[in-house]
């Protein structure tokens, strides 16, 4: 038996919706709305903003809210104020009083939010609801260190710690040192022709061999055996593309230094036209990659000439310099890339105790966690 409905036969305004009845309380967003303290949790937030300056805030109960639904279904910003958009429950639980199709807020609202919180005021929230979790559970009996004492009137401890520590990848490329070179190359290229627009007084276009640069490369890429020999003569020959385009960059950004100067003057004088370009030639975000781009070739040219594999503080991707391989020695991934955490677990309950870009030994982090226990519930763990 074969049962098909054609899509032209259904229509809007005949889709039946149950919108008309109340919402079911087994839901698991409405049963998540009861035990949340959201009181507590938008004191935290609300101490970011101002009372008597700049304009009305979102609801906190809607930013909570979203941010809560966004990481419990961990899925990205533009897809969580879609989802927010069309289904009734997650509204209800963000606390708006009837379903809307309109969005709440753009989802560049979540960056603001992010950067307006900061990580005290994330750790603020977590402690909160590992306290109301604690508050749930039944027959649950207030313990403090004063109290925690046996029969002898020893003190006792209770309960287990787990720690461990481990990597949050970044959404970067695999790095490897002839993709870098290769990407920098790219990049200096761009700002070359972005400083050469800028320049009327120059005559000639610098030769920087991009086209024979990126046919190397392609051919170079596509070998599935690289020897060590072929990789070093690769590496040397993207060395010297980069090094020839960092020196056209001066150059350029020399000729138009006199021009900044010569506007600056003019700037003096509002009654002639000034006939010269703005007072940065480029981007805050190109300047940062020129930066960014000449810690590289002085990293790869070290290694290179000392044929070593390792640098201190090693760029591995031009767009987030500050991601760093993190060593960890298993059989899936000897090395990762990105941010460092060393976590502690108690009965399902997880809290982030230390957090960096740079590598660091997670034993260090075992005091301060056993204080933290201490703290939460009034005694060391067993």
């Amino acid at each position: 038996m074969i049962k098909y409905t054609s899509s032209n036969q259904l229509t809007l305004s005949g889709f039946s919706h149950p919108f008309d009845q109340e919402l079911s309380p087994e839901n698991r967003w409405v049963k998540l709305a009861e035990i949340i303290p959201w009181d507590a949790l938008a004191v935290v937030y609300l101490k970011q903003l101002s009372t008597n300056s700049g304009r009305e805030s979102l609801d906190a109960r809607m930013v909570i809210g979203a941010i809560i639904v966004k990481h419990k279904i961990r899925i990205s910003d533009r897809e969580i104020v879609a989802m927010i958009s069309e289904n009734i429950y997650p509204q209800y639980f963000c606390g708006l009083t009837s379903f809307q199709t309109k969005a709440a807020f753009h989802p560049t609202v979540f960056v603001d939010i992010r950067k307006r919180m900061g990580a005290n005021s994330f750790d603020a929230w977590n402690a909160l609801i590992i306290e109301k979790a604690e508050d749930l559970k039944p027959n649950k009996k207030k313990n403090s260190f004063k109290n925690n004492t046996d029969h002898g009137g020893n003190k006792t401890n209770k309960g287990t710690l787990k720690i461990d520590a481990t990597v949050a990848n970044q959404q970067i490329v695999f790095p490897t040192d002839a993709g870098l070179l290769n990407t920098a190359r790219k990049e200096t290229e761009r700002i070359i022709d972005l400083l050469y627009i800028q320049c009327p007084g120059s005559t000639k276009k610098p030769r920087d061999y991009r086209r024979i640069a990126r046919t190397e490369y392609l051919v170079f890429s596509k070998k599935r055996r690289k020897t060590r020999k072929e990789i070093r003569k690769f590496i040397r020959k993207q060395l010297g593309y980069v090094k020839r385009n960092i020196a056209y960059i001066e150059t350029l950004l020399n000729q138009l230094e006199l021009q900044r100067t010569k506007a600056a003057y003019l700037e003096m004088f509002p009654a002639m036209k000034n006939p010269y370009p703005a007072m940065f030639p480029v981007s805050k975000r190109d300047q940062k990659l020129y930066w960014v781009i000449q810690q590289i070739y002085e990293q790869q040219q070290y290694m290179y000439e000392s044929k070593t594999h390792s640098v201190k503080n090693r760029i591995v991707n031009i767009y987030q310099p500050y991601v760093r391989p993190i060593p960890r020695g298993k059989d899936k991934a000897a090395t990762e890339f990105g941010a460092k955490i060393s976590a502690s677990e108690v009965d399902g309950m997880s809290r982030v105790e230390h957090i960096s870009w740079d590598n660091f030994n997670e034993s260090v982090d075992l005091k301060l966690q056993a204080k933290i226990y201490k703290t939460t519930f009034g005694h060391y763990p067993e």
